[in-house]
C-alpha cells in the first residue's frame, strides 16, 4: 500500500492505493486478491473524493470457471462547506463480475445520497439525507422482476459533551 498527501496554495490533495493477496485454502480455487485506490482534493470549502476497490473473482483453477463472484466499487462524492451548513453528494455503485452467463455476473446497485448537515451551536448538529437505490439483476434472461429500487429520508440530531 501507498500513501500521498501535499498541500499547496490552500489547497490539499491525498492518493492512496493498495493490493493484497491470500492464500486459498480451498484446493484447485485461485487466492483471493483485493486492491483499491482513492484521491481526495480540498480547495477551501469544497472537498471532491473519489475511489475504486475491487475484490478479484475466485475461480477454480482446473476449468476456469467462478466459484466465487469478485466486485468492483466505484465511489464518487464532493462536500461544500458554508459556515455552520455542510452540503454532500455521493454516487456509489457496486458490480458483481463473474463469467458470462452466470446467476451473479452484472448484478448491480446504484445508489445516491444527497445530505445536509448544519452546527446548531457547540456539540449540536441535526443532519438530514435523502437516497435512491436501483439493483439491477445483470442476468440477460432476467426479469424486471428480479431488480428493485427504493428510496429513504433519514434524519440525525447529535448532541455532544
Amino acid at each position: 500500500a501507498a500513501n500521498y498527501v501535499t498541500k499547496f496554495d490552500g489547497a490539499s490533495i491525498a492518493i492512496a492505493g493498495g493490493y493484497s493477496e491470500a492464500k486459498n485454502q480451498t484446493v484447485d480455487a485461485d487466492d483471493f486478491e483485493r486492491m483499491a485506490a482513492a484521491v481526495s482534493v480540498t480547495a477551501g470549502p469544497v472537498n471532491v473524493r473519489a475511489s475504486y476497490h475491487e475484490r478479484e473473482e475466485v475461480s477454480t483453477i482446473s476449468t476456469g470457471v467462478t466459484a466465487t463472484q469478485g466486485q468492483e466499487t466505484v465511489e464518487i462524492g464532493a462536500k461544500y462547506t458554508m459556515g455552520a451548513n455542510a452540503f454532500s453528494l455521493v454516487l456509489i455503485d457496486a458490480e458483481a463480475v463473474a463469467d458470462t452467463g452466470q446467476a451473479q455476473d452484472g448484478d448491480e446497485m446504484t445508489t445516491i445520497i444527497a445530505a445536509y448537515k448544519r452546527t446548531l451551536g457547540p456539540g449540536v448538529t441535526w443532519s438530514i439525507s435523502a437516497l435512491t437505490a436501483d439493483a439491477d439483476d445483470g442476468l440477460i434472461t432476467g426479469t424486471s422482476a428480479n431488480s428493485n429500487s427504493g428510496e429513504a429520508i433519514m434524519s440525525r440530531f447529535q448532541l455532544k459533551w
